[in-house]
C-alpha cells in the first residue's frame, strides 16, 4: 500500500509539475544497472535535488545530490534496489515559479559480479570533524549484492592531521588538518575506497603537522609482486608501510632521495597503505602485494 500511496503522489506532482514548469524538468534522465544511479540532463537547473523509491516503498532523498548549477550529470551508488527516481529542480534562488518535478520510473539490470564497488558514507554528506575529540561514524556500502561476504576493514593514515578509526568505522578527531580513512574489502583485499577527513576545533597541537604532498608521487607496479618503485617531484626522506590495522610492516630512511626501489617480496599479499615524508610535506598511496 505504501508503495501505491508514493507512486500516486508522485504522479500528481509530476502531472502538476509538468503542466506549469516543464521547462526545468524537460531534460531530466536517470538509468539504473542494480549497483549505480546515472542522472543526466542536470544543467537545466540551478538547483537539483533527487528522491529515491526503494523496492521496499521507503523513500528517501540522497543527501549527496544537491548538485552544482550546470552540473549536467551525475552517478550514485546506492545500497539498495531502486523503483523509481523524483527528481526536483529549480532555479539557483528556489522561486516557487521555477520548482518542477519529475518521477521516473527504473528497472534495473541484474548485476553479479564477484568484484565489491565500495562507497563509503558519511552522515549527511559531512567528511568534517569540527569538536574537540570529535567523532564521525562512516558506514559503506558493499555492491552488486551477489558479493557472499560485504565485510571490511577500516584503517587510517595521518596526513596534516591526526585521527584514530575503530572497526566500525568510528574516526575520533585528536589534530586539526587531513586524514585519510580507507575501507578495504575482506573478500577482496585489492578493492578498497579511501575519503579525506578534515579536522578542525582541536586544542592538541600535532608535532608533525604538515602539508598533505599525495599527488606529486608516483607508485607502479600496483599491484606488485617483488618491488615497488616509487618517484616523486619532490625529494623523499623516508618511507613508512602500514598494513590495514596501522600496524608499522616497514620503514626505510632516504638521502633525499626522487626514485626508490621498495622489496616488498616478503610481504604478505593483501593491501597497505604507503606514507611518504619529504621537505614540503608528507603524502600517502595505498599499495597491493600480489
Amino acid at each position: 500500500m505504501r508503495i501505491k500511496i508514493n507512486l500516486i503522489l508522485y504522479a500528481s506532482l509530476f502531472m502538476f509539475s509538468t503542466q506549469c514548469f516543464s521547462q526545468y524538468c524537460t531534460n531530466f534522465k536517470a538509468s539504473y544497472d542494480g549497483v549505480r544511479l546515472k542522472l543526466s540532463g542536470l544543467n537545466n537547473s540551478g538547483k537539483v535535488k533527487v528522491s529515491v523509491t526503494h523496492n521496499g516503498g521507503i523513500s528517501y532523498t540522497d543527501i549527496t545530490s544537491l548538485l552544482t548549477a550546470g552540473q549536467d550529470n551525475a552517478v550514485l551508488v546506492l545500497k539498495e534496489p531502486v523503483e523509481s527516481v523524483l527528481m526536483e529542480g529549480s532555479d539557483m534562488a528556489g522561486s516557487t515559479g521555477s520548482k518542477c518535478q519529475k518521477i521516473i520510473p527504473v528497472v534495473p539490470t541484474i548485476t553479479k559480479s564477484s568484484t565489491p564497488i565500495l562507497s563509503i558514507i558519511a552522515p549527511r554528506g559531512v567528511n568534517t570533524i569540527k569538536t574537540e575529540k570529535g567523532t564521525l561514524s562512516l558506514s559503506v556500502s558493499v555492491l552488486p549484492t551477489s558479493i557472499s561476504n560485504k565485510s571490511v576493514t577500516w584503517s587510517v593514515v595521518n596526513g596534516s592531521g591526526k585521527a584514530s578509526i575503530n572497526s566500525s568505522g568510528v574516526v575520533t578527531a585528536e589534530c586539526n588538518g587531513t586524514v585519510t580513512v580507507t575501507a578495504t574489502s575482506v573478500q577482496v583485499p585489492s578493492v578498497s575506497k579511501s575519503i579525506s577527513v578534515v579536522i578542525s576545533g582541536q586544542t592538541a597541537t600535532c608535532p608533525n603537522s604538515v602539508d598533505d604532498v599525495s599527488t606529486s608521487i608516483s607508485v607502479y607496479p600496483n599491484p606488485a609482486k617483488d618491488v615497488v618503485t616509487i618517484t616523486s617531484d619532490l625529494k623523499i626522506k623516508k618511507i613508512d608501510l602500514f598494513d590495514l590495522s596501522g600496524i608499522l610492516v616497514k620503514q626505510v630512511v632516504y638521502d633525499a632521495e626522487s626514485s626508490i626501489n621498495l622489496d616488498v617480496n616478503s610481504l604478505p599479499k593483501g593491501m597497505y597503505i604507503l606514507k611518504f615524508e619529504t621537505s614540503e610535506g608528507v603524502g600517502v598511496q595505498k599499495v597491493v602485494k600480489d
